[in-house]
């Protein structure tokens, strides 16, 4: 779906370009995400505060979530 959604919203001929955008960024999240989640671990002493941290921001985005309905 997001695929068909990139290619719907982006402007023609340019759809090569959006795919390459979104494959860039998800394969530097796929490198940046863990490296950044375990020195976070290790500066706090353990992984617990780690899965704290993210569950407050998924609470958070699903409260905004709500509100924007």
């Amino acid at each position: 779906m997001i695929m068909a959604l990139l290619y719907a919203a982006s402007p023609p001929g340019r759809q090569g370009e959006v795919v390459g955008v979104r494959t860039t960024l998800l394969n530097a999240s796929h490198t940046v995400m863990p490296l950044a989640f375990g020195a976070l671990g290790s500066a706090l002493g353990g992984m617990g505060p780690v899965f704290w941290l993210m569950s407050a921001f998924l609470l958070s985005g699903s409260v905004f979530a709500r509100r924007r309905r």
